[in-house]
């Protein structure tokens, strides 16, 4: 009876220890076969973003340069820090010694300028933009310590040219890419500051002012695009793009971008071969 007893106990023992394996088996059957579908999961998440940021671009079709009128401001003064007996203010235009002194200001008096948001301002000691010195500067206020800096005698002005501009843009969306959110698109431009450090313009297109070329918004409507609007495949948007920080001088070579959240960048090298509204930037680059 004792080793029948004994007997029974081991199959018992084996049979609950060969169902333990199994359960086991079972258990770790079942975290494979859940980390194998995480896995796979997670690669094609990945696969998807990797494919999203590939995809989703936009690129620029056409860039042409636009003034931005009586936005820009310049104002001249007789003497350093911004004081004196006379001072003029300046809008968009070239300016000869006629046109300087019909404006308010006095020929070979003047020291100091303040130039606008989006200005330049080039300065010419003749009377017909020519002469022994020429001096260009940007947005800022410059009193003579820093027109000297840049090259402009003192009472020794005669003649200006005022730019105030920024771009009128075209883009559509790459060859293969999906609808896209407006909001998700973005511009930006990049230049070497006056003091030699680097400076960018940027914002979204919906912040710009942005409408498909038929003057309409996505829907038809008589308005700018919105964050909420998609962009699709056929589309080509206008953005109005204002300069700021970055006023580009003759021949400069100037890096605009157009972005796109969770997806890819195109830069586009804008050089700019004339300073004149309607100047072709990408098609007519002299």
């Amino acid at each position: 009876m004792n080793r029948d007893f004994t007997s029974g106990s081991i199959g018992i023992g084996a049979m609950i220890i060969f169902i333990a394996l199994i359960l086991v088996a079972a258990v770790s059957s079942t975290v494979m076969i859940q980390t194998i579908e995480k896995l796979q999961e997670d690669g094609d998440s990945t696969s998807n973003d990797v494919q999203d940021e590939i995809s989703r671009k936009v690129e620029l079709v056409d860039a042409y340069i636009r003034s931005v009128g009586g936005d820009c401001t310049v104002e001249l003064f007789k003497d350093a820090g911004f004081s004196g007996a006379w001072s003029a203010v300046f809008e968009v235009g070239d300016y000869l010694v006629a046109d300087f002194i019909a404006a308010g200001a006095v020929d070979n008096d003047a020291s100091s300028i303040r130039i606008g948001a989006g200005c330049a301002a080039s300065m010419f000691e003749g009377e017909n933009f020519d002469g022994a010195w020429e001096a260009e500067v940007g947005e800022g206020n410059y009193d003579l310590a820093d027109l000297e800096a840049v090259g402009l005698k003192n009472d020794q002005l005669s003649s200006m040219k005022i730019k105030g501009f920024g771009l009128t843009v075209f883009f559509k969306l790459s060859a293969g890419a999906p609808s896209i959110l407006a909001g998700d698109i973005s511009w930006s431009v990049g230049c070497e500051a006056q003091d030699g450090s680097f400076a960018i313009d940027h914002n979204t297109i919906t912040l710009s002012g942005s409408r498909l070329i038929d003057g309409l918004n996505t829907f038809g409507q008589d308005f700018d695009i919105l964050p909420n609007e998609y962009i699709t495949p056929g589309m080509k948007v206008k953005v109005e793009v204002d300069f700021i920080s970055c006023v580009p001088s003759l021949d400069e070579n100037v890096e605009f971008t157009l972005f796109v959240n969770k997806g890819t960048s195109k830069t586009n090298s804008l050089i700019f071969g004339e300073l004149v509204i309607g100047y072709d930037l990408i098609h007519q680059p002299w």
